[in-house]
């Protein structure tokens, strides 16, 4: 709607109180506010198709009731000094957008913070996310300080067809194409050259959990995930078809880089579709 309520306040300078106009306004317009924590951080906008436009900067939050394009998706830039700097994917039909700040070095690098919420499993409070899958070689620095040797890394229980391995048992299914430990689709222990920033794959889920345990880290329930891939808490499904995967990695040429497509989400994650299944 962005094109028509340009044209309509062009429109309104002209002929102001025009029904007609002002009824059509009403209809392709919304209000939003945008609150931080702390306040007065700098607020830019851009269309979220359009990422080669520049930043347009909107004021500093607390904003009130601005009013914008009706049910229209945004990446929403918000900085402050001292503070690292926020990308949120937003509908303008949302209401208050929200966001907490996080002063520099206090957030586990390479993570970005989820505003938890409500959900049939109980409230979850809000909770840090890798904002990239996790590369080849951030997975290769697991293997080769012998987390597949390490017990203490694999906490859940193996289960294959029903029954219960021991650790020696479940540690011989993880093995890559030479029989070396690491992931399936690995040879001699390591990944094809230039390939560092690829993301992993051919690892099950208890590889991934135990990669997470070596990074003081753990794998998102189905919760965490859904928060966190925005799809519930504000981005509409409609827009995740029109806008999200049409700038994610469908392309059937295999993984790419991560971070390589602007497939942002509502927290700043990127590839949660896409590029490889998780």
């Amino acid at each position: 709607l962005t094109e028509a309520y340009e044209i309509a306040l062009n429109a309104q300078k002209y002929i102001p109180k025009d029904p007609v106009l002002i009824n059509l306004l009403f209809q392709i317009s919304t209000y939003i506010s945008v609150q931080t924590d702390p306040p007065d951080a700098d607020i830019y906008i851009k269309e979220y198709d359009a990422i080669n436009n520049d930043w347009q900067f909107l004021g500093q939050s607390p904003i009130d009731r601005l009013r914008m394009p009706g049910n229209t998706l945004y990446r929403w830039k918000i900085e402050k000094e001292g503070f690292d700097t926020v990308v949120a994917i937003e509908i303008t039909n949302i209401g208050t957008l929200h966001r907490k700040l996080d002063i520099k070095g206090t957030i586990p690098a390479g993570m970005v913070r989820v505003t938890g919420q409500k959900t049939n499993d109980g409230t979850i409070p809000d909770f840090y996310i890798d904002k990239y899958e996790v590369t080849n070689k951030q997975f290769k620095e697991f293997l080769d300080t012998g987390g597949y040797q390490k017990q203490e890394y694999w906490k859940p229980e193996f289960i294959k067809d029903g029954r219960i391995l021991t650790w020696e048992e479940a540690m011989d299914e993880f093995r890559d194409n030479t029989g070396r430990p690491g992931p399936a689709t690995w040879q001699a222990g390591d990944y094809p050259d230039g390939k560092d920033d690829l993301p992993v794959t051919g690892i099950s889920w208890y590889e991934a959990a135990a990669y997470a345990e070596f990074m003081g880290k753990s794998l998102p329930t189905n919760s965490h995930w859904h928060i966190a891939s925005g799809v519930g808490v504000g981005l509409y499904v409609h827009f995740l078809y029109t806008h999200i995967i049409p700038l994610s990695n469908f392309s059937n040429n295999g993984p790419v880089p991560v971070g390589s497509y602007q497939s942002a989400n509502q927290f700043g994650t990127h590839d949660m579709v896409g590029n490889v299944r998780e």
